[in-house]
């Protein structure tokens, strides 16, 4: 199947052929030359021909290319009547829209920007939850097969907090999501996610706090 790129150049390769038979119709009316039935028959084949081979060329690049769909969602809990949420799961969700099978080592967030501000070393937070997923050296995700990684608020913090230039007065993060296959080459999702540090941290010492206090279980914090 088509992505968007590959659709605009077939349409507009498609367009600039049919562009090209009308000018050079026009310009053969014009000038007054005769021009044979036969000859307008085999530049229409030729090009046909061609646009065939085209759109062949294009479906076996499109089926050896790998093509993922890799998005960042949410779920925020709540406990006893509260408005606001006291635990957030995050989601990573990989559905395979290619041909062609991935193994998939590692997930999570590629951190871009710090407080709007592009920060220089290539920062990764991986997802170190569901390790049954990636015995063996990772989990091989088939052709329209999806794939979802889960972390919660205290361990993505954990997470963050083992990185110097990352803590709770970092302000917002601007994350993109990732994947890692087995032969290392990194796949980043289309969509930017924001992230509150201060918000973060404050979900986890509320969750924390109460499940302290025996007040609730993981098993009792139900989604909104």
């Amino acid at each position: 199947m088509f992505d968007k790129f590959w659709q605009n150049a077939l349409f507009t390769i498609i367009c600039g052929a049919f562009g090209g038979l009308i000018v050079l119709g026009g310009n053969v009316l014009l000038s007054g030359v005769h021009m044979e039935l036969g000859s307008w028959a085999s530049w229409f084949s030729g090009i046909l021909t061609s646009l065939g081979l085209i759109a062949t060329w294009i479906s076996s690049y499109l089926k050896s290319r790998v093509q993922l769909n890799i998005k960042l969602r949410t779920d925020n809990f709540y406990v006893g009547g509260k408005k606001e949420p006291i635990h957030i799961n995050y989601f990573i969700e990989i559905f395979n829209s290619g041909h062609v099978p991935v193994r998939v080592s590692e997930v999570g967030l590629y951190i871009k920007k710090i407080n709007n501000k592009r920060i220089k070393d290539k920062k990764f937070i991986p997802f170190y939850t569901n390790y049954n997923d990636f015995k063996n050296g990772g989990k091989t995700l088939q052709p329209q097969e999806e794939l979802k990684k889960r972390t919660n608020n205290s361990l993505l913090e954990d997470s963050f907090s083992d990185n110097a230039e990352i803590s709770e007065n970092s302000g917002t993060l601007t994350v993109v999501t990732y994947i890692q296959d087995k032969s290392n080459n990194i796949y980043y999702g289309k969509e930017h996610s924001e992230i509150d540090m201060q918000e973060l941290s404050s979900f986890g010492e509320i969750t924390a706090e109460l499940i302290r206090l025996g007040k609730i279980k993981y098993d009792n914090i139900k989604p909104k």
